[in-house]
């Protein structure tokens, strides 16, 4: 196993241990899976079973997972990698949906209207950190785009170096044992991997300055600004350190015949040390949460129960917000009853389908 499927492995069971954690706050909150509940039910013996349930059958699904991926190294490609991430994805959306119906059981009453008013948070920040912040922002957003154009003028530069099939990876005695055709889906691939992720960051931090609202991040007055500037920034570098791996990674068509000793160790091993860096910083923004969540008390769950689907799905056109908080765990999701959110979805479907369809129409 490489070092880039290596960290994917971490990843999944990392994840396991996060939601294990982050679900089990919601002992303290008013919602339970997803559904309102009367305020003390998440420390009933009733939700402690529930929790139990889910936590096992969450154990079971990544240990199945891992295998999978660790069970069968010669088949480890991207088509490998994305039935396993979609095989995760549909498992936890069935395990949640099981405790969801649990939780159904012990629903309260809740309103079914939600009434907003979207503004900007204050910031606390005197004018020279504004100026300070301002700055760091627009050079997060400008770093990634130079990285997409030197590396996509690079392969340009050196487009007639590359063989017609260029190897993709190798054993661990540097043989190579994967190739890949040098067609458009390959050579440029991930480059557009990175152009999807640029936009998408970009939606994200739109929705959080202007379409999301400030009191939904904490329960005190006050912490919403600082949550608002510390996400900013949270996203600016998962973006760059994102594309940094791709960019990288789109490299290998020119330095994959290279004959340098240890250069597909060495690239192995760039990827895996922004792999952890991305680990770091996840685990890092959840304990942050945690820590203003004991601190400054939960934020009031305002939205109706009527408009979460499966507990999970926020469909609530008449709420101006594009994100809101996650019933269950930490963490933000989009407001599938507005257009936007559609419009966003359709074009990134768009931009990842494009390319695979140009890779096998040649």
């Amino acid at each position: 196993m490489n070092a880039s499927y290596a960290g994917f492995a971490a990843g999944l069971l990392v994840l396991p241990v996060m939601l294990t954690w982050m679900t089990s706050w919601q002992r303290q909150g008013t919602t339970f899976f997803g559904v309102t509940v009367e305020a003390g039910f998440g420390r009933s013996p009733e939700a402690s079973r529930i929790l139990r349930q889910f936590h096992w059958r969450l154990w079971a699904l990544a240990a199945g997972v891992t295998v999978l991926l660790v069970g069968f190294p010669r088949v480890q490609n991207l088509n490998f990698t994305v039935g396993l991430i979609a095989l995760y994805a549909v498992g936890l959306t069935m395990l949640f949906r099981q405790s969801w119906k649990q939780a159904q059981a012990y629903a309260s009453t809740a309103p079914r209207v939600r009434s907003v008013t979207l503004r900007e948070a204050a910031s606390p920040l005197s004018p020279g950190g504004k100026r300070l912040v301002r700055v760091l922002s627009v050079a997060g957003l400008i770093l990634p785009i130079a990285m997409m154009a030197a590396t996509l003028w690079f392969l340009q530069a050196h487009l007639g170096q590359i063989p017609a099939h260029f190897p993709v990876r190798w054993t661990e005695a540097g043989v190579a044992r994967m190739w890949a055709p040098a067609d458009a889906m390959h050579l440029y691939g991930k480059l557009m991997a990175s152009g999807v992720l640029y936009l998408g960051i970009l939606f994200l931090l739109y929705a959080f300055e202007f379409r999301s609202r400030a009191s939904d991040w904490a329960g005190m007055p006050g912490v919403g600004a600082n949550y608002q500037q510390g996400m900013r920034f949270w996203l600016l570098a998962i973006c760059n350190l994102s594309t940094a791996m791709l960019c990288v990674d789109a490299l290998l068509p020119v330095y994959g015949n290279q004959p340098l000793p240890g250069v597909h160790q060495t690239v192995d091993t760039l990827q895996l040390a922004i792999l952890v860096l991305l680990d770091v910083l996840m685990l890092a923004v959840v304990g942050l949460i945690y820590w203003a969540r004991k601190r400054y008390g939960v934020a009031l769950d305002t939205t109706p129960d009527a408009c979460w689907k499966l507990g999970q799905f926020y469909w609530n056109g008449n709420d101006p917000a594009l994100l809101v908080p996650k019933r269950c765990g930490v963490g933000y999701t989009l407001n599938f009853g507005h257009g936007t959110t559609w419009a966003f979805l359709l074009l990134t479907v768009a931009m990842i389908a494009v390319p695979l369809w140009l890779g096998h129409s040649r």
